[in-house]
């Protein structure tokens, strides 16, 4: 069994392929799984929802798993967890200068 990410044209993962072998007849199976597109309150594309047993898997634009969403069967509401990661660090630069730049790439400096 292998799974492969479907992309669409921006580059989001908006699905997964499943592979499935049964070894002893050699039949294949492939599994397609389409997610939903989850959009925030002023209408931008945040990421998508995968349908699971009991709720949904709440995925970013790469596919990563970022939250889930339970739902009661009984009355229809539900709780969303959501887990925002930390932002990367932005490194800053403290170069002021041409030269400390050229230093820094350890390259000769250009002499006339």
């Amino acid at each position: 069994m292998s799974t492969q990410a479907l992309r669409n044209g921006q580059g989001h993962v908006v699905g997964q392929k499943e592979l499935l072998c049964d070894c002893r007849t050699g039949e294949r199976i492939a599994r397609l799984a389409l997610f939903e597109p989850r959009f925030d309150e002023r209408g931008v594309l945040v990421g998508y929802e995968e349908k699971v047993r009991g709720g949904t898997v709440l995925r970013d634009l790469n596919g990563r798993r970022i939250g889930t969403r339970f739902v009661d069967v009984r009355s229809g509401k539900g709780l969303t967890i959501i887990v925002h990661s930390q932002p990367a660090a932005t490194p800053t630069a403290s170069i002021t200068t041409m030269d400390e730049l050229v230093n820094l790439a350890g390259l000769s400096p250009y002499i006339n």
